[in-house]
């Protein structure tokens, strides 16, 4: 049976690993895709890369990410508000649960008040990417590109060499990245962390709590008072 027979459309007609097309791209309408694009071999398999463009109706957007710019933060107007505070009487009365939510009122008011709020466009790339590398990557690519068309053994040589030369570097740039956290974990830690927590796989959480009488805590509150307590 042929996929035309159950109308898909194959758009992958370029050899995908040697002299094999061994990679399907379909859809079920041919206009879907265009530019399809067969690269460079994928690190160190033998399959090639594939590119191509999806015609959709929606545009993309550009997206762009909100953060707090602590570095511009007024520290000196925030010390004199909380420093006027009378936390004793502030918290007078009150449980653990009703002084934190109490205390991360008052700390929500003083970041919007005299922490500015930028933005940056978000990025695919790996943190430990670098302006030379993705330099690098895009001179591979551009000989992969070359050897197609002339199929010389010398272009053949060439991009085997670049091919090598991005791998090693990607070892190196990764080494270095972790190097330079691993330095600044003192002053930067929270940096430090999060590179750890993307790498995981296993997310780990707060286990349940039990109290003096033998049952599970489920609700905040009580926890929040059981660990107060402990």
């Amino acid at each position: 049976m042929r996929i035309q027979d159950n109308f898909w459309h194959q758009h992958i007609k370029q050899l995908t690993r040697a002299n094999n097309i061994l990679d399907l791209l379909l859809t079920s309408e041919e206009e879907m895709i265009e530019d399809v694009n067969v690269g460079e071999t994928f690190g160190s398999s033998d399959h090639n890369c594939i590119t191509w463009t999806t015609i959709v109706t929606r545009g993309l957007e550009e997206k762009r990410q909100r953060y707090l710019d602590w570095k511009r933060a007024d520290w000196e107007k925030m010390k004199e508000e909380y420093d006027a505070l009378v936390w004793e009487d502030i918290f007078e009365g009150k449980g653990v649960q009703s002084m934190w939510n109490v205390f991360t009122n008052i700390y929500s008011q003083q970041i919007k008040k005299y922490v500015p709020v930028q933005e940056r466009k978000l990025h695919n790339s790996p943190k430990w990417m670098t302006k030379r590398l993705r330099k690098l990557i895009r001179k591979k690519r551009k000989a992969w590109q070359e050897y197609k068309v002339g199929q010389s053994s010398s272009d053949w040589n060439y991009f085997k060499t670049l091919q090598s030369e991005v791998k090693s570097q990607i070892k190196s740039a990764k080494r270095s990245f972790e190097l330079k956290l691993s330095e600044k974990i003192k002053e930067d830690s929270k940096t430090f962390y999060s590179y750890v927590r993307s790498k995981q796989k296993v997310r780990d959480k707060v286990g349940p709590l039990q109290n003096e009488a033998g049952e599970v805590v489920t609700d905040d509150a009580e926890a929040a008072e059981l660990l107060n307590n402990f």
